[in-house]
């Protein structure tokens, strides 16, 4: 392992990296050695390095795999492999997942727990009506934080 090599895995553990780029919490669709898909979205994965339970990683990324991705300009910065995924107060920008069940502006989702959504959100694919539970989302925030939009991935036909 080079300078350069080490300089970069310490960014990456020190948070450097990841504090300059979008965490994405997602499910792998698939990923050709290039690209990895998720619904909606792919992303470049370049030459990060694949960590699971804080080790690097070495086996195959699959589909179904649920990673939290560091994401800088369309390319994966660190890929975390996750037993379940866990979100709390992480500050994440783009995250997939199922409803569980819907309130009056707020959605249970199976992994992320109780997400708030008001008039300023914008709708893609569907809209309020679409919200039930099974329907899967992809949910987008600002870098404050605040429910920017949200992506119906499977509407109401």
């Amino acid at each position: 392992m080079g300078i350069r090599e080490i300089a970069l895995l310490a960014a990456l553990l020190s948070g450097d990296v990841a504090a300059a780029s979008e965490l994405w919490l997602v499910e792998l669709e698939g990923e050709d050695g290039l690209t990895l898909e998720m619904m909606g979205a792919r992303v470049e994965r370049g030459s990060a390095t694949v960590w699971r339970e804080g080790r690097p990683y070495g086996g195959p990324l699959r589909p179904g795999d649920r990673l939290a991705l560091w994401v800088e300009e369309g390319v994966a910065l660190r890929i975390e492999v996750q037993a379940r995924l866990v979100a709390g107060a992480a500050p994440w920008r783009r995250a997939q997942d199922r409803v569980a069940s819907v309130g009056r502006r707020e959605i249970n989702l199976i992994h992320l727990g109780r997400i708030e959504w008001d008039e300023r959100v914008s709708w893609v694919n569907g809209s309020a009506v679409d919200l039930a539970p099974g329907r899967d989302l992809v949910l987008t925030r600002t870098g404050d934080g605040l429910l920017q939009q949200i992506e119906v991935m499977t509407p109401i036909s």
